[in-house]
């Protein structure tokens, strides 16, 4: 009998076949292996190994076949809590449908592998990761779900869902990145210090970003519209303040909010807002 250094020697047809104890039940632990990963592959991801921090399993309900460095919404645990508390516990497992922005804002995955309809893959739901970008603005340095796409995140000025640590230039889709999930820093307003101010006619105000004590972030101006859109809200802000903005809608479109402040010119343009109520340029004149 062949040694034990040789106990996986492949044997040829007519050889008398002697099999160790040793390598016997070695083969029966292969396997025993091979079987449990037959059960896991068909009854979805419960039962598959643990993933490392970030990565979740995602089964592809969206209707269509998936390619890798697809984005997915978040939806129900494939398996609850309540059905079954022993498989939820095993690991994070989601079922991902086409995103939308209303549903999954800053709640999405990217799948690292292709996924055909309802078959099983690994998404990153934080970390680092490469993905495509619908670039609204060269100057954004955020991105969260694209309405009801699965093929790229869009762009955002304010912090949102994903941090953009790189792209490739230009606008429009299908732009590469390399992207932080996870990465917003929780403010859902930033700061800007007034460059120029609003005029009749633009109904924007143009912004230098800076930190809330007035530092610039070297980030290019961004234009903001009055808070609600209408430009006969805009009160009193003056070049050099330190102005409050967000992204209203999650589309990009940003907004400065409303201040209280008297204006010094607001005999200039007739009708402004003060403590939330219309007042006119005689009744200001007059204050």
């Amino acid at each position: 009998m062949a040694g034990q250094g040789d106990s996986f020697k492949k044997v040829q047809q007519g050889d008398q076949l002697r099999i160790a104890h040793e390598t016997w039940n070695t083969v029966m632990d292969m396997a025993q292996v091979f079987k449990a990963h037959q059960r896991s592959s068909t009854t979805g991801p419960i039962g598959l190994p643990d993933l490392p921090p970030g990565l979740i399993y995602v089964q592809n309900n969206t209707g269509s076949d998936l390619d890798r460095f697809s984005v997915v919404g978040l939806d129900v645990p494939i398996v609850l809590h309540s059905d079954d508390a022993d498989k939820f516990l095993e690991v994070p497992a989601f079922s991902g449908v086409t995103p939308t922005v209303a549903s999954h804002k800053n709640k999405f995955a990217v799948l690292t592998q292709p996924a055909s309809m309802t078959s099983v893959a690994v998404g990153v739901a934080a970390g680092v990761v490469m993905v495509q970008l619908n670039v609204l603005d060269a100057g954004h340095t955020w991105a969260d779900v694209d309405d009801t796409h699965t093929a790229d995140l869009k762009t955002s000025a304010s912090p949102a869902g994903a941090q953009i640590l790189w792209k490739e230039s230009g606008t429009g889709t299908g732009i590469w990145s390399i992207i932080r999930i996870g990465g917003g820093s929780g403010e859902s307003t930033l700061w800007g210090k007034v460059s120029v101010i609003w005029s009749p006619g633009t109904g924007v105000i143009t912004l230098t970003p800076c930190s809330g004590s007035g530092v610039p972030t070297g980030a290019a101006d961004i234009t903001a519209n009055p808070e609600f859109g209408a430009a006969a809200q805009y009160c009193g802000y003056q070049v050099g303040d330190i102005v409050p903005y967000y992204d209203q809608k999650g589309d990009g479109t940003l907004f400065v909010l409303r201040t209280n402040k008297l204006p010094t010119i607001a005999a200039t343009y007739g009708s402004w807002y003060f403590n939330g109520t219309a007042v006119f340029a005689d009744t200001l004149r007059a204050i």
